[in-house]
């Protein structure tokens, strides 16, 4: 029960950090690289109209504020009686999500106008202040959360030391700084006399050259932090974690299935393939991002280690989806699954899955090798493609989104959701179970949204940006 609650603890934090913060920082970098904000806000108004926006703000302040509310009182009532740090630290997550829910009647103001603001430039500047703010503190609270988690799990004798509120406190009002002073850049490009823009109608977007120039490099400190050594950093820990742990799982289910295949297990034994192949072409990655993101190996090579690569991954994705679907047959039709449990139906849809992979990654081949596509002169390997490699890669990349990325996961989530909401409506079926389903459906979930979902959006992005 307290493995399952702490699986599903760092699953939720992680869902945080990856839908409602991951993608709105990521134009920071974006727009550093572009330097300018016009073209990301036209693919943001072409996917995310308004009115979306404005039904957004609506649902979560209808139920944000109060059950912030009530997390406010329960806290204060909690901390009144016996101050604990993890307590303090929530507590403050909740004040700054009140903050962030006071100002939100505004933003759906904005929104029901068109996104366009007709309040004064300093409440403007308060508001983008208290929005921003408020999302940085979270953030820095559920990362100084989970540090606090994990030193009371893996050092409970320095946790006990550490047990005073007083830390808590200096931590919180340390956070609370920091978030403060980055977001004060509202400020200063709003209000600031050699800055301001009185002629815009928009609330901290469209911004002129030189707010740019000061913006932009205060927006892309994340830049500074994800560099080519962080890259090979998570190459290596993958390789060392992955390596062993998918031969001995290959091991494990080649004898399961030896003495009784399962169709599933032939699914995971597939699964288990495609994460090795990924796995044995990762010491080729590792020197590229040794190399600062540069490939100095033949064109070919290159074209094999990104089909292996990018194949591997749309694969396992699939198989993941796959799986899924036989789990809620399983659970939903017991009979039909009966009739459905002989192998030779499992082998013939790794077949397809691979098929179809592998079919959509040859495009690495043609437009690296083809005799009028190839771009000999890029000392980078799958990248800074040229304008024909782009007429061709963008209309697939863009498909490759939907049938490989897009699909699978709304697969994966009506089947998860569906297995969950069908054993919660059996009485029969005891909580281990239950909360075992529950930890498989986000498993599954936080692969699609960490490994597969930010990559192929970009595909998305790039399609829209090119064609504007």
């Amino acid at each position: 029960m307290q493995k399952q609650k702490a699986i599903g603890m760092a699953l939720g934090t992680l869902a945080v950090f990856l839908i409602c913060m991951f993608p709105y920082n990521i134009s920071h970098v974006v727009g550093y690289i572009e330097g300018e904000s016009p073209k990301w806000r036209v693919v943001m108004e072409i996917t995310v109209r308004s009115e979306v926006i404005l039904s957004v703000y609506i649902i979560s302040f209808l139920i944000g504020l109060p059950a912030n509310l009530l997390a406010l009182y329960a806290f204060s009532v909690k901390i009144h009686s016996k101050p604990v740090p993890i307590d303090i630290l929530l507590l403050n997550l909740a004040v700054s999500d009140l903050l962030f829910l006071f100002i939100l009647p505004l933003k759906m103001h904005e929104a029901a106008s068109g996104m366009k603001w007709d309040f004064s430039n300093f409440l403007c500047s308060i508001t983008a202040f208290t929005f921003f703010s408020t999302i940085s503190t979270s953030a820095l609270f559920l990362s100084a959360v989970s540090v606090l988690r994990y030193i009371a799990v893996a050092y409970p004798v320095t946790y006990h030391h550490l047990h005073k509120p007083v830390y808590a406190i200096v931590i919180s009002a340390v956070i609370w700084i920091i978030s403060t002073a980055h977001c004060s850049i509202t400020f200063i490009v709003q209000l600031h006399p050699n800055l301001a823009n009185h002629n815009s109608t928009i609330c901290y977007e469209n911004f002129t050259e030189k707010q740019l120039e000061i913006l932009l490099p205060v927006r892309v400190v994340m830049e500074q932090v994800v560099r080519s050594e962080v890259i090979l950093s998570v190459y290596i820990i993958s390789f060392l974690i992955g390596l062993p742990a998918n031969l001995l799982a290959l091991y494990a289910f080649s004898v399961k299935i030896h003495s009784k295949p399962v169709p599933i297990d032939i699914l995971l034994l597939n699964l288990i393939v495609s994460d090795l192949l990924f796995l044995f072409i990762l010491p080729l990655k590792m020197h590229e991002a040794a190399s600062g993101m540069k490939w100095d190996l033949s064109s070919f090579l290159c074209s094999i280690t990104s089909f292996t690569f990018f194949s591997s991954i749309y694969t396992s994705a699939l198989l993941l989806s796959a799986v899924s679907v036989l789990r809620y047959i399983a659970v939903a039709y017991p009979v039909t699954y009966h009739h459905l449990h002989k192998p030779v139906y499992a082998i013939v849809i790794s077949a397809v899955i691979w098929i179809i992979s592998t079919a959509h990654c040859s495009i690495t081949f043609i437009v690296q090798l083809h005799p009028s596509l190839t771009n000999k002169n890029s000392t980078f390997c799958y990248e800074n493609f040229t304008e024909k490699q782009l007429e061709i890669l963008l209309p697939v990349r863009l498909e490759m989104f939907f049938v490989l990325c897009l699909v699978p996961l709304m697969i994966c989530v009506y089947c998860y959701m569906s297995c969950i909401w069908i054993l919660y409506s059996r009485p029969r079926i005891s909580q281990m179970q239950k909360q075992k389903a529950i930890g498989m459906a986000l498993g599954t979930l936080a692969v699609f949204l960490i490994c597969v979902f930010p990559y192929n959006l970009s595909h998305v992005v790039g399609y829209i940006e090119v064609h504007k």
